[in-house]
């Protein structure tokens, strides 16, 4: 990631407010409670841009209530839908993720199957948009 600095933490933050007041997700954006780098996906994909990122998310959820609207390439080895479309996927480490089948259903890998176990994805009754 590059340097970050006070004003885009202030930035960051600022931007994350308002997207997590869309979404209806937790206002603190720290990944241990969401499995989920925003930062890198705000550096990535809304930095500069913070207006059109947040109006593009009040679009996707208009048109689908239930969407979150953030991409796999930032999920976390820890995440239960943590897919082979991450940044943090590391084969030679051994973290692979699973995988989505018609966008909807989520085939776990043996890695995923390690964080957590066949019943949880038996019953898994969770299925989101890519």
């Amino acid at each position: 990631m590059d340097e970050w600095t006070t004003k885009d933490e202030l930035r960051f933050q600022n931007w994350y407010k308002q997207v997590s007041t869309i979404l209806k997700i937790d206002s603190n954006p720290n990944p241990d409670l969401h499995q989920y780098d925003y930062r890198r996906y705000y550096l990535d994909n809304a930095k500069g841009n913070e207006k059109e990122s947040i109006i593009n998310f009040i679009k996707l959820i208009a048109n689908k209530p239930d969407a979150h609207g953030f991409p796999d390439a930032y999920k976390l080895p820890g995440h239960p839908t943590f897919s082979n479309e991450s940044v943090y996927q590391d084969s030679t480490k051994g973290i692979i993720g699973g995988s989505w089948q018609d966008d909807s259903t989520f085939v776990p890998s043996k890695f995923n199957l390690s964080k957590y176990n066949e019943d949880f994805y038996k019953n898994f009754k969770y299925r989101e948009s890519k």
